[in-house]
């Protein structure tokens, strides 16, 4: 092969493969070469696509307050965080605590279909995802979570 077209070949793989990263990094929360199934996480990359909406409800006497961004930092933080988690086996230490009940998830927004569902009580660091495991909150999330949880009653 003639020394130009090798040339020529690797340039255009390579616009290919720049313009093909540059699109998945806009249209997707993952990236495929990082990502990494999770408890929090375990959807297909592919699922987590842009816009991504993270909301956060606490059920007090008078129904549901919620609170809701679409900061990447903080959906980031969340996924982080919920894959530093210990999962928890089921038991009696797993459901216990008390406060009000509290939800929080990460929605995709051209759907509206709930890619995180996490569910527990307010003053207790065990929380279930999706019905598929039980995890212990790390403290960065528990404070995150009481932040936010504040701020959806005002």
């Amino acid at each position: 092969m003639p020394r130009r077209k090798r040339i020529f070949t690797v340039l255009v793989t390579a616009c290919v493969v720049a313009v093909t990263l540059l699109y998945a990094s806009r249209c997707f929360f993952f990236s495929p070469s990082t990502y990494r199934r999770c408890a929090a996480a375990y959807l297909p990359w592919t699922w987590y696509k842009n816009p991504l909406q993270l909301e956060y409800g606490v059920l007090d006497e008078d129904g549901w307050k919620f609170t809701k961004t679409t900061d990447k930092s903080e959906i980031h933080t969340v996924f982080t965080e919920l894959s530093l988690s210990v999962q928890q086996s089921v038991g009696d230490h797993a459901t216990a605590g008390d406060g009000a009940q509290v939800w929080f998830g990460v929605r995709r927004l051209s759907d509206g279909a709930i890619l995180l569902s996490a569910e527990g009580l307010e003053h207790s660091p065990y929380f279930q995802v999706k019905d598929l495991a039980i995890i212990c909150l790390t403290p960065k999330l528990q404070e995150l979570l009481t932040n936010r949880l504040k701020q959806a009653r005002l």
